[in-house]
């Protein structure tokens, strides 16, 4: 008999189980059933050793257990088979079949009568194995719960500054070897403060490097959790986003970038340098991946080579390659070149964001998007007066002109060296920020400034 008497168990301080009690006799089948996040799991967990109790006590046969590693209850014939597909891919239906029982030490007669039981639950398979080796597809459902996830940052702080660019990529992906999506990014992000870290002493601003968790299996909650964490740090700081996602993917041979509009004329002009002839093609910034910033204010870059038409075309428009998502995306399919082509025009942007007296934005081309915009709405939607909104919006466009041109003025002088007081880049870098923090929800959410967005809800919307 398996006894759980009072069985409580916190996660992440968060109190899952509180007081379990129930008594499992020999032969029976038991069912827990509960909504999501609700404890099943933790409870199996739990009676696994796979968990630390809080309070409470497990018996099994009068033995106690609360106490005792995951593989004693093993062999006390204490089994779990979780919901998530945990086969080896490179054994055999039968080898996947025999492995528990042979590290349980069975005999090769009772191992054979254990198959025959399963073959007789799943007939199906007897056939199969007659044939030789077998895939088999599982389907299942996934559990939709609190989980505790760590999130890795790197940072190094400018002694001239609190001021800050923010770059990071996710970490976590899909099954298997997942070489583009995102260890190639990872990869980056490390080389690039590796790199960075030998020329601190040479920024006017640091570094914030994050490696972001839960972006598959959480939907982008770990860089959505940073941006609310560190919500008033980002929103004082933080210049600019550097998102690394999917670089170097074999068989590219152009470029493509997603900015909010006041970096395109900065980062266009890095990789025109850093690519020669390249096809350069530009997007709007909305939701993908983990664009989590939004909200705050803080504009974005977002950029990796990409594949021709006719390339996309000969692959079922598989924009990030056709081994993309799957046990397939092997180291194979990086290109080591293109890599280093990734890692200059990244450094470029960082080094111009990091280093730029007088942060490099314009707005006019802000100004132009909104008017644009609007203009089409009036002519789509004439019982809605717009005329107020476009004329606000066309002296947006004239006052950014005049802040364009001071900008561009100051920046001159502080190439040449002809000024030394940091007070001008100062005024005008806060000037620049606050307009950034106004500017970026309106174009780039749908949520606004204190949500976040569905993935890939604004990018279908515009």
């Amino acid at each position: 008999m398996l006894i759980l008497q009072n069985v409580s168990v916190d996660l992440a301080g968060t109190s899952v189980l509180r007081n379990v009690s129930a008594e499992l006799r020999a032969g029976s089948v038991v069912a827990v059933v509960g909504r999501n996040g609700a404890g099943k799991t933790t409870l199996l967990r739990a009676l696994m050793g796979l968990v630390k109790l809080k309070s409470g006590r497990i018996l099994f046969d009068q033995d106690e257990l609360d106490t005792l590693p995951p593989h004693y209850r093993a062999e006390q014939g204490i089994g779990y088979a979780p919901e998530d597909r945990v086969i080896f891919p490179t054994l055999s239906v039968e080898e996947n079949l025999r492995l528990p029982c042979e590290a349980h030490g069975l005999s090769n007669g009772d191992i054979a009568t254990r198959m025959s039981d399963v073959l007789e639950v799943v007939p199906q398979l007897r056939e199969m194995l007659k044939a030789g080796p077998v895939r088999v597809w599982f389907r299942a459902n996934v559990e939709n719960g609190w989980r505790p996830v760590q999130i890795t940052l790197g940072e190094f702080k400018s002694p001239r500054s609190d001021e800050f660019v923010l770059v990071g990529g996710h970490q976590d992906s899909w099954e298997g070897p997942q070489a583009t999506d995102n260890a190639a990014g990872n990869a980056c992000l490390m080389e690039l403060a590796r790199a960075f870290g030998k020329h601190r002493d040479e920024l006017r601003r640091g570094l914030v490097f994050g490696f972001w968790t839960g972006h598959e299996t959480g939907t982008m909650v770990g860089s959505s959790w940073f941006a609310d964490h560190e919500w008033d740090r980002l929103r004082q700081n933080a210049v600019g986003y550097v998102q690394i996602d999917q670089p170097g993917c074999v068989g590219t041979s152009e470029w493509r970038t997603g900015s909010n509009v006041e970096l395109r004329r900065m980062h266009q002009a890095v990789e025109h340098e850093m690519l020669g002839g390249r096809p350069i093609h530009w997007h709007r910034a909305a939701k993908n991946g983990d664009s989590s910033f939004f909200g705050l204010g803080i504009p974005m870059i977002a950029g990796e080579g990409a594949f021709t038409r006719a390339e996309l075309e000969a692959t079922a428009l598989a924009t990030l390659g056709w081994w993309h998502h799957s046990i397939d995306n092997t180291i194979d399919k990086l290109d080591w070149t293109a890599m280093q082509d990734h890692l200059r025009v990244y450094a470029g942007w960082i080094w111009e964001m990091a280093t730029a007296p007088v942060l490099p934005f314009e707005f006019v081309s802000v100004a132009d998007q909104f008017i644009e915009r609007l203009n089409q709405l009036r002519i789509e939607g004439d019982p809605i007066n717009l005329t107020g909104a476009i004329v606000r919006a066309q002296e947006f466009r004239t006052a950014a002109t005049a802040l364009d041109a001071a900008a561009a003025t100051w920046r001159d002088r502080y190439a040449k060296g002809d000024v030394k007081d940091e007070l001008p880049a100062t005024i005008i870098n806060t000037c620049i920020k606050r307009l950034s923090r106004a500017l970026v929800p309106l174009a780039s959410t749908a949520r606004g400034t204190y949500g976040h967005d569905v993935y890939g809800y604004p990018r279908r919307a515009r």
